[in-house]
């Protein structure tokens, strides 16, 4: 009885080694991945008591803006009227 020595890996073998390193790659993205960033505490600004926000409510979200925006309505000769079909249409 002849023993032959072979070193080539089988197809099963490959698979098996591919999804090993397939794994491995998915771990490392996901361990990689950014870590949510945490906010600093906002502190509500003062506001009239008629619009202040319902107790249990609280700031996520800070904005700072700059400049203005400026809407003007001028008069028109010809008339807008809203209809079934949308604004600036004859209905």
């Amino acid at each position: 009885m002849a023993i032959k020595a072979s070193f080539e890996p089988t197809t099963s073998q490959l698979s098996a080694v591919g999804a090993f390193l397939a794994t491995c790659l998915a771990a490392a993205f996901t361990v990689s991945l950014p870590q949510p960033a945490h906010a600093r505490h906002i502190t509500p600004p003062p506001v009239p008591p008629e619009i202040q926000v319902p107790a249990g409510n609280a700031v996520f979200l800070e904005g700072h803006g700059v400049g203005a925006q400026n809407y003007i309505c001028l008069p028109t000769t010809s008339s807008t009227r809203i209809g079934k079909s949308g604004a600036d249409h004859d209905n």
